[in-house]
């Protein structure tokens, strides 16, 4: 296994960034800035969590470009008030065991 240290990043969520209200089953976008972290990571992933970060789910896999179209469906309670985070993870490799 080769691990690569590089000054870059980190990734800056622009967007959501606190006090949007968005409808269940709507389409929203993720921001990040990218912060030369795509010379190395080519994809991220995109996690919710809506417990306060205490468990997170797989939104999905994006190119590491800054930008991403998500479809909230699954991952937002059908309730008011509901606060949610959003995660971004490097994939620059992904470990298989042999």
């Amino acid at each position: 296994m080769v691990v690569t240290v590089a000054n870059t990043g980190p990734f800056d969520v622009t967007a959501p960034n606190g006090g949007e209200s968005w409808q269940a089953n709507s389409a929203q976008s993720v921001t990040w800035t990218v912060n030369g972290t795509d010379s190395h990571c080519a994809n991220v992933d995109i996690l919710i969590s809506t417990d306060n970060g205490v468990t997170y789910t797989l939104v999905g896999t994006f190119p590491n470009n800054g930008t991403a179209g998500i479809m909230f469906q699954t991952h937002l309670p059908q309730q008011q008030g509901c606060w949610f985070n959003v995660v971004l993870v490097a994939i620059s490799a992904r470990l298989l065991p042999f």
